[in-house]
């Protein structure tokens, strides 16, 4: 093999390797760009889903007021048995008294 062939296939080779230095570079600046949008992307979610359980916090209290709702009604039914039980004593025939 003579000198210039080698040099031939010296810069042959060269070349080939810039092509392929030149085409892992582009794909690592792309996923690079997309790695960023991701992010920018993800920020924009994590705000998102704090609104979203600021907004939603009212729903959580919600199992209480239910609680206290069910207490309401069962006191409001018990004091309508109390009062049904007093109407109907009062309204009964007056017994013998001792």
């Amino acid at each position: 093999m003579t000198d210039a062939e080698l040099l031939s296939q010296w810069y042959l080779i060269l070349g080939i390797a810039g092509v392929l230095v030149a085409v892992v570079a582009a794909l690592l600046i792309a996923v690079m760009v997309t790695a960023r949008r991701i992010a920018r992307a993800a920020l924009r979610c994590h705000q998102a889903v704090g609104k979203i359980a600021e907004h939603t916090q009212v729903i959580w209290t919600l199992e209480s007021t239910n609680a206290v709702a069910f207490d309401l009604r069962e006191t409001a039914k018990s004091i309508r048995r109390h009062a049904e039980e007093i109407a109907e004593a009062l309204q009964a025939p007056a017994g013998p008294r001792a």
